[in-house]
């Protein structure tokens, strides 16, 4: 199996299990703010292990600003806005787990789609059965949002 489909397979469990614990974090009874806080520590804390322990893939320095330092700036910034953003929905007192975490699985759809239209990845998909599926996915969270049976 190629590496980068086993990060890949990583990268999506980790992200399963964060869900759950971000859940109950809440319910044990930090609030979003403190959650956000602390997620942004353990992320600083990865960032200098990565750094540590990784070697260098490319010999740029790290401290010369380049555009490629302005966009791992910019990542950096957009996920830290989905991960508080998700933080909050799940803080919500009247959100329920699988409905927040279904609303937020919509997150392949949204990269599948930028990669399709900058990296002309469009090419390698029939674009009619992407956006049907697409839409099958998203009337699916829909249907199982309305599913709530309130009492």
């Amino acid at each position: 199996m190629p590496s980068y489909l086993v990060f890949a397979l990583v990268s999506g469990a980790l992200y399963g299990i964060g869900g759950p614990l971000i859940n109950s974090s809440i319910r044990c009874g930090l609030d979003a703010r403190s959650l956000c806080f602390l997620c942004g520590t353990g992320f600083f804390l990865i960032g200098i292990g990565v750094d540590i322990f990784i070697p260098a893939q490319r010999s740029m320095p790290f401290f010369a600003l380049t555009i490629a330092h302005l966009l791992g700036l910019a990542v950096g910034i957009v996920m830290g806005l989905a991960f508080a953003t998700s933080i909050l929905a799940f803080a919500d007192p009247k959100s329920l787990f699988s409905i927040v975490t279904l609303a937020i699985s919509s997150a392949p759809l949204v990269s599948l789609f930028l990669g399709a239209l900058l990296y002309a990845e469009g090419r390698h998909f029939d674009l009619r059965l992407l956006f049907l599926g697409a839409l099958l996915l998203v009337a699916g969270v829909y249907l199982i949002s309305l599913s709530k049976i309130t009492r």
